[in-house]
């Protein structure tokens, strides 16, 4: 499912459960932080990679902290995708 703002996403969250979501730390309207701290309180079960053309040692910390499971740069490969989902579900 795919959301074209944070808070269309949250709006999705409230009514759906996912086992994984990518977020993108820069959303219109709600952030991806935002929308991270919504899933961690909400479905903490849920695996969240975040993606952001700001790749910066900040940014990845702020989404760790948050509980993001793993933070990926833009532009990506969709290789990297594939092998992170891998191995999350595998975990």
């Amino acid at each position: 499912m795919e959301a074209p703002d944070g808070e269309a996403a949250l709006n999705i969250l409230r009514k759906e459960k996912f086992d994984i979501a990518f977020l993108d730390i820069q959303m219109p309207n709600v952030n991806g932080i935002q929308v991270l701290k919504h899933i961690q309180k909400n479905s903490p079960s849920t695996k969240t990679i975040m993606l952001t053309g700001y790749a910066n040692l900040k940014n990845a910390m702020e989404a760790k902290e948050f509980g993001a499971t793993d933070f990926i740069g833009k532009p990506y490969k969709i290789e990297d995708i594939l092998s992170t989902v891998q191995r999350l579900t595998n975990e």
